[in-house]
């Protein structure tokens, strides 16, 4: 397949094709910054996040609103945000997908091998409210529980911030 699609015009009954340049399609598939380095879309971290919250009963609006990534540079071609991959190199992968109409098409696509790293940093805002602990179904009023302490409020408009590798 990936041979027929390189070979581009043939004189078959049809419309007349392009040559697929396989190689322009895989670096246009990565997210290169403006200094040359390649990275994962800040959207990608903030959405999963957020996505997150149906999990443990957060209100996903308010999640929304309190955090935010901040990024290690911008996407050369479009300006999105970008954390950068600190550790690995990209492989040439091809993967067979579907189109829109149902047929099969070759996609070069980037892909990094177990071991990569990316440090990500994490701004929210301490004043947006938290999740409410609720009770347990399987909890009785006569059986004691243990409660965790309170964490300390935030000054006021304080974001915090934090790095985590993944």
């Amino acid at each position: 397949m990936r041979a027929k699609q390189q070979a581009g015009p043939q004189a078959k009954k049809g419309k007349q094709r392009e040559a697929k340049d396989f190689d322009g399609a895989y670096e246009a598939a990565k997210h290169v910054s403006t200094e040359g380095w390649c990275g994962i879309p800040i959207s990608a971290f903030r959405s999963a996040m957020i996505s997150a919250c149906r999990m443990v009963g957060f209100k996903m609006t308010i999640a929304k609103m309190s955090v935010f990534i901040d990024p290690d540079g911008y996407d050369r071609v479009d300006g999105t945000g970008l954390v950068r991959i600190t550790r690995g190199e990209p492989k040439y992968v091809g993967h067979p997908v579907r189109n829109q109409t149902g047929v099969v098409d070759v996609r070069p696509r980037p892909m990094w091998s177990e071991g990569w790293e990316a440090s990500v940093r994490l701004r929210w805002d301490a004043e947006q409210p938290r999740p409410s602990s609720r009770s347990s179904p399987r909890s009785s009023s006569t059986r004691a529980t243990k409660q965790r302490p309170r964490p300390r409020p935030a000054p006021a408009g304080a974001f915090y911030l934090c790095a985590w590798t993944i």
